[in-house]
């Protein structure tokens, strides 16, 4: 229960890598609609369902410059700031407005305001601070080892091993209240073998490697909070096979292969919250992604069905292939 309040891949060795390749193309898999073959179904409406469910709004940010922030003279505040506007670019769910100060955030609230003053009633408006936290670097002495094999003992010879770890924050505020709507601190590492027989070293290039990481990382949870949340539309069956019509579309960043999950919508008598409860899982049709809507195949929960105005919010949850791939990107790299 939840209350509302309103394959790219890095190979680390040829053998891992092709593995995780080679499963990932194969594990693929078309999921086309053919809209003819299904027929109208009855459905009952979501009482607590806003009265139009297919408004959207724009969402803007402007990022503000990180603080300074130095290791060993290294200060990679610059590159955290450009790192996450990159990341955030790329986006389908908003729009990098500009970057700038922390003296300029007043002036920002008040060019948003302005906009809406001017009938741009559909956008709303957000500021992302970040800073960086706290960064460690932690070198390890790996000794000689001899390893026995059929073919005689191997020696492997000593070297150092580095772990670089960053924390950052970050926080989206509401425009123009400037009240937080999401916090998230990231703690990331990343692995460095130093060559053999090396001497131990300090590299400054491991410590912007791992802030990019630990950037990475708040990005996905930030695109995560501005997801478009869209609603059921329209009902159809064929036989045992059910589709539904979402109001999320291109426009929205909807895309093939995409998944959602369906809440249903109840009103807790003793507190009068609006909670979610999930009963059903979806995925949009290669074929029937339209600019503002789009048509899915239901796996309904057990003893559940849909209603038109359930609410539908994109299932961003990351893969195992891509799960497999960051986290050996990040080893002794």
């Amino acid at each position: 229960m939840e209350k509302i309040k309103g394959c790219n891949m890095k190979k680390q060795t040829l053998l891992v890598g092709s593995a995780i390749l080679a499963m990932s193309i194969f594990t693929g898999c078309s999921n086309k609609i053919n809209l003819a073959e299904y027929r109208p179904m009855v459905a009952q409406k979501n009482e607590l369902a806003p009265k139009d469910l297919t408004a959207h709004t724009t969402k803007k940010a402007a990022i503000v410059k990180f603080k300074s922030y130095k290791y060993k003279n290294v200060d990679p505040s610059q590159l955290a700031t450009n790192q996450l506007k990159a990341e955030l670019t790329k986006s389908k769910f908003v729009k990098v407005d500009k970057v700038l100060p922390a003296s300029k955030i007043d002036e920002y609230v008040k060019l948003a305001e302005q906009e809406k003053q001017g009938g741009n009633k559909n956008v709303s408006h957000y500021v992302i601070k970040g800073s960086i936290q706290a960064i460690s670097y932690t070198p390890t002495y790996h000794p000689v080892q001899y390893v026995k094999t059929k073919k005689g003992t191997i020696k492997i010879p000593p070297y150092w091993s580095y772990e670089v770890c960053s924390d950052i924050q970050t926080d989206i505020l509401n425009v123009p209240s400037l009240q937080s709507d999401f916090s998230n601190l990231e703690h990331t590492c990343i692995n460095h073998k130093g060559g053999n027989n090396q001497a131990k070293a300090f590299f400054p290039y491991l410590i912007n490697d791992a802030v990019k990481e630990t950037i990475k990382d708040s990005a996905d949870k930030i695109n995560k909070f501005f997801a478009p949340k869209g609603y059921i539309l329209e009902v159809k069956r064929k036989d045992d096979d059910i589709i539904a019509k979402i109001s999320l579309g291109e426009k929205q960043g909807v895309h093939p292969g995409m998944k959602f999950t369906i809440y249903d919508l109840q009103k807790d008598s003793a507190t009068g919250d609006i909670n979610k409860y999930k009963i059903a899982t979806a995925k949009v049709g290669d074929n029937t992604i339209f600019a503002n809507t789009s048509w899915v195949t239901i796996d309904l929960e057990e003893n559940q069905q849909l209603k038109i105005g359930d609410l539908v919010e994109p299932d961003l949850t990351e893969g195992f292939f891509s799960k497999a791939g960051k986290f050996l990107s990040r080893q002794m790299r």
